[in-house]
């Protein structure tokens, strides 16, 4: 506020003092109000300040604007010219965009274990590695999924880039999800197949009597069985040759051959479990048979 004051004179001695008050205003402040960093995917509201005759805004991508409030998703800088009876200001603002959560990568090779195995799962050094993009502020839990089919299970525990799983007892898949604590939203990497094999060393074998009664002699049929196949000659005939042609003779053999009406072509793995019981008995009943040799 300011004083003006005026001196009237009335004729050659009188005279008059006038004071006047005159304010005078300002230009407009301008100011910018809303976020200013915002996560991935997301927008914010900016204000101008209120009571202005007009708005005018500026920004990237060529953003333009004509209201008090904006809604804004891209990074950059805008701008504000406001005005109204007594004059006009301008202001600007810089809003970030956080980039993209993404998940980063893990190990995803196929691994085939016996029932016990295990291994780590890389994620940490390169070719792999952790998250990146968001705020940057991650949480990580690894998660598994029994038979690598059906729904997803948190593994508690596991805030780590790298992981190495408990001996699953069944083929399982592993994966590692990230968190963003800021913008709270999450990301998956690919998954990593541990196949499991049941291990044949522990299977069970139920002996069963009335098979073990139809072998007289169990180990006369051992020795035979070895002895037949180790030679893997073509025919059968040729085999028992290899295998007792010192004992038997060709004329032996081919008696036991023709007795079980087993011809030239026949082979060994082609007989069944019957034809071969056959065959080591009539084999073991002419061994008895021949005199020993002085």
């Amino acid at each position: 506020m300011s004083e003006l004051r005026i001196k009237l004179f009335l004729g050659a001695v009188c005279w008059c003092l006038i004071t006047l008050s005159v304010t005078v205003n300002g230009q407009p402040s301008c100011s910018i109000s809303g976020d200013d960093v915002i996560c991935y995917g997301n927008s914010t509201t900016w204000s101008g300040p209120g009571g202005m005759l007009s708005y005018i805004w500026t920004g990237p991508s060529g953003f333009s604007a004509i209201t008090q409030d904006i809604t804004v998703s891209t990074t950059g800088t805008y701008t504000l010219i406001i005005s109204d009876i007594n004059g006009t200001a301008s202001c600007s603002g810089n809003l970030s965009v956080n980039p993209e959560l993404l998940a980063g990568t893990i190990n995803t090779t196929l691994r085939q274990f016996c029932e016990g195995g295990t291994a780590a799962i890389g994620g940490t050094n390169s070719p792999y590695g952790p998250a990146t993009g968001g705020s940057g502020s991650y949480n990580y839990t690894w998660q598994l999924q029994t038979g690598c089919t059906g729904a997803w299970t948190d593994i508690p525990g596991t805030n780590m880039t790298s992981y190495t799983p408990a001996a699953p007892p069944e083929t399982t898949c592993y994966r590692r999800k990230v968190t963003d604590l800021i913008c709270n939203n999450e990301a998956w990497t690919d998954y990593k197949r541990f196949e499991i094999f049941e291990d044949p060393v522990s299977q069970t074998i139920v002996p069963q009597p009335e098979k073990r009664a139809q072998i007289p002699q169990l180990e006369f049929f051992h020795t035979f069985v070895r002895r037949l196949f180790l030679h893997r000659r073509k025919f059968l005939r040729s085999g028992l040759m290899a295998a007792y042609k010192h004992e038997l003779g060709k004329e032996g053999i081919d008696a036991i051959l023709t007795q079980l009406a087993l011809g030239a072509e026949a082979r060994a793995e082609q007989l069944d479990v019957s034809q071969l019981l056959q065959l080591c008995e009539a084999v073991r009943a002419a061994l008895a048979a021949v005199e020993p040799r002085g």
